[in-house]
């Protein structure tokens, strides 16, 4: 279900050179272009992948620009995904609240040489030092015994996380990020379906891929209304066994009428999607207004042909208070303020944005 197009990643990179800023020295305008791209990139494929893998993607995408700046060690990035691979013997570990594993990777760690050089044999001499940041219930965020904190960039930091408390390097990660990159890209965007429909076109399907309970077609019942397509030219249906002449029809009528089309539930037929993709493929100059929107279940079946076109968003709950409070505060426009006229709601808003941004 993550399969992208050269023509998707094509699309994205118009956007960034059509919407970053101006400027007439050269080098000023390819770093305002290349933050604009980064930027629509990250949010293009969140959209479009599970939160369990957010941090994931992020993460590797800061590891390859750092890579293609040439600033990556390599040796360091291989430690910190694999660990001591070695099935060579190391030395009995000195350190009881240390586990085996720990003193493995630190004894890796060491001969990587640099700064790192001298490492065993520093946690040996201030055990008492290295005890106490243990025992921290956030080490990523206190000072590290004898001045690694000033030593070490934050990407080398989580190296030290794998060795002592390899349960905070989700967090390690993202401070790594934060601050090579940006806080934006260890956050969620929140799905905003007017943007989605302004990315998409008469010839680009929306592919929402559902977690349970998760029901999209309201949201964009919704906005149909706001954009005054109505019932009339919102059409739907979930598809089934008997379905395949029906749903056929929906969309060819719909790509000539400018109708919206929405099929749920994909995922049940899939033995007629390929006919679908060559029903998609075979419209000929369907009308501007025309959008087939799609909800399936992950399945290795959907065809890749449909899949590397579409939009594809995927429908999950927040996660976490701050998720929720974002999640709300985007789909407020700019009218739904203006045309408040009770004080309470307006001090709602007041505390709802006071919390998005302290967020």
């Amino acid at each position: 279900m993550y399969e992208y197009s050269l023509n998707s990643y094509n699309t994205i990179f118009k956007g960034a050179l059509e919407t970053s800023k101006k400027d007439n020295v050269l080098p000023a305008r390819i770093r305002f272009i290349i933050e604009r791209l980064t930027l629509l990139f990250y949010e293009f494929v969140c959209m479009g992948i599970f939160e369990a893998h957010k941090l994931t993607f992020s993460f590797q995408m800061t590891t390859m620009i750092m890579d293609g700046e040439g600033t990556l060690e390599k040796r360091e990035l291989d430690f910190f995904l694999k660990g001591n691979t070695s099935l060579d013997e190391v030395d009995k570990n000195p350190i009881k609240w240390l586990d085996e594993s720990g003193w493995k990777n630190s004894y890796k760690l060491d001969s990587l040489g640099g700064v790192w050089a001298g490492f065993q044999e520093n946690m040996k001499d201030y055990q008492k030092k290295w005890k106490k940041w243990f025992d921290e219930e956030t080490p990523e965020q206190v000072e590290m015994p004898c001045g690694y904190t000033d030593k070490l960039s934050k990407f080398q930091q989580m190296l030290v996380a794998k060795v002592f408390r390899p349960d905070r390097c989700i967090n390690a990660i993202k401070n790594f990020i934060m601050d090579k990159m940006n806080p934006i890209y260890v956050s969620s965007p929140p799905i905003m379906y007017d943007k989605i429909y302004k990315q998409s076109t008469e010839k680009t399907p929306i592919v929402f891929i559902l977690s349970p309970g998760a029901d999209p077609q309201a949201e964009v019942q919704r906005l149909a209304d706001e954009l005054g397509y109505g019932q009339s030219k919102f059409i739907f249906a979930a598809l089934g066994q008997g379905m395949e002449s029906h749903a056929k029809a929906m969309i060819e009528r719909g790509a000539i009428r400018g109708h919206w089309i929405m099929l749920n539930n994909c995922h049940l037929l899939v033995k007629w999607l390929k006919t679908m993709e060559a029903i998609i493929e075979n419209l000929q100059k369907p009308d501007k207004n025309f959008r087939l929107w799609l909800t399936t279940e992950p399945t290795d079946e959907f065809p890749l042909g449909i899949l590397q076109k579409a939009l594809k968003v995927v429908t999950e709950p927040p996660d976490g208070l701050g998720a929720n409070l974002r999640s709300n505060y985007v789909r407020l426009s700019d009218e739904d303020l203006e045309a408040s006229e009770r004080g309470e709601f307006k001090q709602l808003i007041y505390v709802l944005s006071f919390f998005h941004a302290v967020i």
